[in-house]
């Protein structure tokens, strides 16, 4: 889930350099791991130029679960949580709730494309451990997901395919190396801490939730205050707890202006 970004504080130049450098740190120690292992765990097939055409379909196929996977656990997270979920998207496609149901649709708003995945608490009862689970959800979900992929090829008999085996198994000892890479890597990348394009990645808001403090407990009011209003619900439907939590305190900080 990208979390839509507050305005904050204005950061120390170390603390910038830090925010640039870990996450190409830990994004190239991800790409070299995935570099040195994803080749032997591919099989040793020959495909035709039909079956490389298949296989590049399933691949694509495989990205979109691989994002749909990490977006369902927010919504996984949301549900035990408590919280109702009120959109959808990877891709192209988009499922919403309206006030006439669940409705599924296409979406065509280039900037969530990557996936994005909204639930709204229902009431103010422990919002902070509550969003936090939310929010884990989906990296959890994702790293979960890619290393039972992983770990299934050995059992179904995928792990080292005999010479001549056939197209099917070839490509299912395929879709699972792929899609557990993909799911391992989209949990580890969406850990770092870090804000692109307007949205945070899912480390930045669990580093903010494991603190505790005024700022922290405000800042989750004005997400969910923002995640109603995505909702289409009118500021005079909004709960009055959480209006009065987000202004609790004005310390001169942008959040103030929010």
């Amino acid at each position: 889930m990208a979390t839509p970004s507050s305005p904050a504080r204005k950061k120390s130049p170390l603390r910038t350099a830090a925010t640039l450098v870990v996450p190409m740190l830990m994004g190239a120690a991800v790409g070299a791991l995935g570099a040195h292992y994803f080749p032997d765990m591919l099989p040793d097939t020959d495909f035709t130029a039909a079956q490389k055409v298949l296989t590049g379909v399933v691949l694509v196929a495989l990205a979109l679960a691989a994002i749909a996977v990490h977006e369902a656990g927010h919504l996984l997270g949301g549900r035990l949580a408590g919280f109702r979920a009120l959109l959808f998207v990877v891709g192209p496609f988009r499922v919403e709730r309206t006030g006439a149901g669940c409705r599924a649709g296409l979406n065509r708003n280039a900037m969530i494309a990557g996936g994005l995945a909204v639930s709204v608490p229902e009431d103010t009862r422990a919002l902070r451990p509550r969003t936090l689970l939310m929010v884990a959800g989906g990296p959890g979900t994702s790293v979960l997901a890619g290393a039972l992929a992983l770990v299934l090829r050995e059992p179904l008999g995928l792990a080292q395919l005999p010479p001549g085996a056939g197209y099917g198994r070839a490509l299912a000892a395929v879709s699972l190396v792929v899609f557990g890479m993909l799911s391992l890597g989209i949990g580890a990348a969406t850990l770092v801490p870090a804000r692109t394009g307007g949205f945070y990645s899912d480390g930045a808001p669990i580093l903010r939730l494991l603190r505790s403090g005024p700022d922290t407990d405000r800042e989750v009011a004005l997400l969910a205050l923002l995640a109603h209003s995505m909702g289409g619900r009118r500021p005079r439907e909004w709960d009055p707890a959480l209006v009065a939590q987000s202004l609790a305190a004005a310390d001169g900080t942008p959040f103030d202006a929010v």
